[in-house]
């Protein structure tokens, strides 16, 4: 999840980023889906970030399960995400695993928190019912962190690689809530005027 925000990519450039995409403060990608079009490019990162992406890179991943008599360690020099077995992930592997993650008690408890803030976007703005967040959500989630640190919708499209309008789309919730606030103090505005 935590990669998922920095980057502000697809699952599919998720999987294939590594230690040798990371710089001293960004990490570099070239997504697949928009290969032609767009070349690579360095996504800044926090300190905090980049030191993390560090650490990961050079600790092994304990992986635990009930099933297996103890806890499984692994560590691939060459990616940030892979299996249990040590092996890549493919998109789909990667969303089942995440899948299985949200049936612990872990990602039961982010889905309790994930549906209480959605309840909670249901009365203000009245979005589609999800049960719990996705993968590529945090895409918007990633681009609603960098808003709020105080970016610009330009600066947020050029340091994660989207157009413009693709960032405005992923902050239309965001979007609404501040033409709200603003027609609200317009109409006090008229009122002490009139």
């Amino acid at each position: 999840m935590r990669l998922g925000i920095m980057t502000c990519q697809r699952e599919s450039d998720l999987i294939r980023m590594g230690p040798e995409h990371h710089e001293e403060l960004g990490i570099w990608c070239r997504p697949t889906k928009t290969r032609k079009k767009r070349k690579a490019f360095c996504i800044p990162l926090t300190r905090e970030d980049a030191a993390l992406l560090r650490r990961w890179a050079e600790t092994p991943i304990t992986f635990t399960n009930s099933r297996w008599l103890k806890p499984i360690e692994r560590h691939r020099a060459d990616l940030y995400l892979y299996s249990p077995k040590g092996a890549p992930y493919t998109t789909t592997s990667l969303r089942a695993r995440y899948h299985r993650w949200l049936r612990t008690d872990a990602g039961k408890e982010l889905c309790r928190l994930w549906q209480e803030w959605l309840a909670e976007q249901v009365r203000k703005y009245d979005p589609e019912d999800v049960q719990s967040p996705t993968i590529h959500g945090l895409r918007g989630t990633g681009i609603l962190v960098r808003f709020v640190s105080g970016l610009s919708v330009d600066q947020i499209a050029n340091e994660v690689g989207m157009s413009k309008q693709m960032v405005d789309r992923y902050m239309r919730f965001r979007d609404q809530v501040a033409i709200a606030a603003a027609g609200r103090a317009r109409l006090k505005l008229v009122k002490k005027g009139a």
